[in-house]
């Protein structure tokens, strides 16, 4: 993650994460999503969400695919991060058993 700008932004009453994608994983990404979009086996969620899309589907990805490997170890990563500065402004540290 060395080669990706994060900010976490302190707000009244939440954190907000941000990041900039590198260009080659958007890329990957926008690959994946074109061919899920029109794999007979997709499934669209789109239907089940609190605002209705009219134009156009929201998709499970499967984040087990080998082409989505290095976007889900960010996500993962992304996430740790944020927990991590949570525990850290708040005084709350998480505290989990992690299995071998």
């Amino acid at each position: 993650m060395s080669d990706i700008n994060v900010n976490i932004w302190t707000l009244p009453a939440a954190f907000m994460l941000e990041t900039d994608l590198p260009g080659e994983m958007v890329v990957n990404l926008n690959q994946y999503l074109d061919e899920l979009l029109e794999s007979e086996e997709r499934r669209s969620h789109a239907g089940t969400l609190v605002g209705q899309i009219k134009h156009g589907q929201q998709l499970t990805m499967n984040h087990e695919v080998p082409e989505l490997k290095e976007f889900s170890d960010l996500i993962c990563g992304l996430g740790i991060e944020y927990l991590k500065h949570f525990g850290q402004q708040t005084g709350n540290m998480l505290y989990w058993n992690q299995k071998s």
